[in-house]
């Protein structure tokens, strides 16, 4: 398999030795293969939301323009089409949905839909068995099964590598049961995908993966350059696509191998470094999974284990411990922080109930430490946070009519100056927010004196 970061980096070279300005120093000046300056930081990420709440085309356009505009902080390997990974996190698209939803015959209303969005395995004779499993396990946990969609996809755009594992793509359509209100629902529909992955281990459909399975968001994600992410899901072009909140993510992957599975976004997260604690962080939700019980899973809190899956990259397993936390009741700004604290430790003009806060929750779970600038969502709120060294770049700008971009970089959207109202950056430890439904936008300091 062909090394996609030496391949980017070989291409940088490159470039700088043929675009290079009168003067500047290259590679082969100083007799190395690669220069300080064509270095990058990994990854780029970030959120675009509406603080209104309202649902517009403009945040997945914005979207799409910001991953773009990230395209030089991803990899791509030598085909050149096949890159390390990018991806974007919307609402649901119902709109988009209706002429799928009347095929089937059925009347449902959005709040009542929930959408599966399910890489199904590279084998087409795989296929059926896998679909079998998924509503097999959505009866299970009491979910209706509408039944399912064909993602419009454009293979045209994707490289050889990508074409060799490509999977199937599909949307399984779910109803909410009337006795299952509130959370519940998507208890349910986390419950029946842990059963169903189960079982696809077992049964060997490993190549199978659910991107997402939620009541308020879907991912579009896969190993294509971030220009061709529109191209690939014809979705994302459609007018009907509309959302009030938005992640994106460009991967340049460093503890992994590129997949289609580790593109990013993930279920709630779209990340920016590295974990360092790995390890340790893995080891102890597996030495705490014969302990679990919470009254929200009952009996059925052991087919949440393994509650991190052995592989994946440090992205994929904090993701999982977040989804667990907020389905099991937590509040999403609640459970960031609990994972990702300020360096609380040795600040003595912290306020004590803040303080009190990290140390109880330091007993709880060790802290996810390492360079990280993470986006975060469950569909109604959308939130960053920077690790506690403040060791990757986060920059934000809220225009006069409630948009927020945060990225990576600024001018990641056009932005025009005049309507712009704050422009800001997340130092160590620090986060912002954004709560469709109480229609705000959220300092560091309001976030953490609500918690």
């Amino acid at each position: 398999m062909p090394n996609s970061h030496l391949t980017a980096a070989v291409q940088g070279v490159a470039a700088s030795k043929s675009g290079s300005k009168p003067g500047a120093s290259t590679a082969s000046d100083h007799g190395y293969l690669v220069s300080a300056q064509d270095f990058h930081d990994a990854c780029g990420t970030g959120f675009i939301a509406e603080t209104t709440g309202t649902r517009s085309r403009r945040v997945v356009e914005m979207a799409i323009q910001a991953v773009d505009a990230l395209t030089h902080r991803g990899a791509v390997n030598a085909d050149p089409l096949t890159g390390d990974g990018s991806g974007i996190t919307i609402q649901i698209p119902f709109e988009l949905l209706q002429d799928t939803l009347q095929e089937l015959g059925a009347d449902v209303a959005a709040e009542d839909l929930a959408v599966g969005m399910i890489f199904l395995p590279h084998e087409e004779s795989n296929r059926p068995r896998a679909r079998e499993i998924f509503e097999e396990e959505c009866r299970r946990a009491g979910v209706e099964v509408i039944g399912w969609r064909v993602v419009p996809t454009d293979a045209s755009v994707l490289g050889p590598q990508a074409l060799e594992s490509l999977p199937g793509f599909e949307q399984l359509l779910l109803r909410r049961p009337a006795d299952q209100q509130g959370p519940q629902f998507d208890r349910s529909l986390y419950l029946a995908r842990r059963r169903a992955e189960h079982r696809l281990g077992v049964e060997e459909l490993r190549d199978c993966y659910v991107v997402s399975m939620s009541s308020t968001t879907v991912v579009y994600k896969g190993m294509m350059i971030a220009p061709a992410l529109a191209d690939f899901y014809p979705d994302l072009k459609d007018d009907r696509v509309v959302s009030s909140i938005a992640l994106y993510h460009q991967r340049f992957a460093t503890n992994t191998l590129p997949s289609w599975e580790l593109a990013q976004p993930f279920r709630m997260t779209a990340h920016n470094g590295e974990f360092n604690t790995l390890l340790g962080n893995r080891n102890w939700m597996l030495a705490r999974e014969p302990e679990l019980a919470s009254p929200v899973w009952g009996d059925d809190v052991a087919d949440l284990a393994p509650v991190i899956r052995p592989i994946g990259s440090d992205t994929a397993s904090f993701d999982e411990v977040l989804e667990l936390l907020v389905l099991s009741g937590r509040d999403l700004l609640h459970s960031v922080m609990m994972l990702i604290p300020q360096a609380w430790e040795n600040m003595p003009n912290l306020d004590s109930s803040l303080r009190a806060f990290y140390e109880y929750h330091a007993c709880l779970t060790e802290p996810w430490d390492g360079p990280a600038a993470i986006a975060v969502t469950n569909g109604v709120q959308v939130a960053a946070i920077m690790d506690r060294n403040g060791l990757r770049p986060a920059r934000y700008q809220v225009t006069r009519d409630g948009l927020v971009v945060m990225g990576s970089e600024v001018g990641l959207v056009e932005l025009a100056p005049a309507d712009i109202a704050e422009s800001g950056r997340l130092g160590p430890g620090e986060m912002i927010a954004v709560d469709t439904v109480r229609r705000q936008f959220l300092h560091n300091d309001e976030i953490k004196s609500e918690v």
